[in-house]
């Protein structure tokens, strides 16, 4: 068997560059370190009776054991933390949008910590709302507050993970 060059160049394909979306950064970081990743479920999973319909976020999936470190996949702004915590226990499960630029918000969902940058914010936090709700035979106690933090791309926003954990992975969605 005999391998030689294609006397013709292979057709690239052109990827054209996005445009500036009025200064839009792009992700640049992977929220999770690759290593510690099972998989990525896709974006419109089915998963009932959770979701019964398709998701609008990925999943990050981690083996769930151990916590792992989260961090912000680019340039952004954390405008709004959730916290949602089972009545009569400690483990409270945080979410957290983000604003990349005007055109894109976003959030991440289950963080198990979340970083002392975004504690300290949701400790001065002056425009906190929370409402409780049933979830099965389980009453849970939501509160939302917005902040208004800036992170570079690798800060830490928290950690997912755990044996407390309500989700062995990161929930990602813009």
């Amino acid at each position: 068997v005999v391998v030689s060059k294609p006397s013709k160049p292979a057709m690239q394909p052109q990827i054209p560059e996005p445009p500036d979306a009025d200064g839009c950064p792009a992700f640049s970081v992977s929220p999770i370190k690759l290593e510690v990743l099972e998989n990525i479920v896709p974006l419109g999973n089915l998963n009932p009776p959770g979701h019964t319909f398709p998701t609008q976020h990925l999943y990050f999936m981690t083996e769930g054991t151990e916590l792992i470190n989260t961090v912000a996949p680019g340039d952004l702004t954390i405008v709004e933390v959730a916290s949602s915590t089972k009545v009569g226990s400690d483990i409270t499960d945080y979410s957290v949008r983000f604003s990349v630029c005007t055109e894109v918000l976003g959030y991440f969902n289950h963080l198990i910590r979340i970083s002392a940058a975004l504690e300290q914010a949701l400790a001065l936090a002056q425009d906190t709302a929370c409402q409780e709700y049933q979830a099965g035979n389980d009453t849970f106690r939501r509160c939302t507050s917005e902040v208004n933090v800036a992170l570079k791309a690798g800060d830490k926003l928290g950690q997912v993970g755990g044996p407390q954990a309500q989700s062995a992975g990161l929930d990602f969605g813009l």
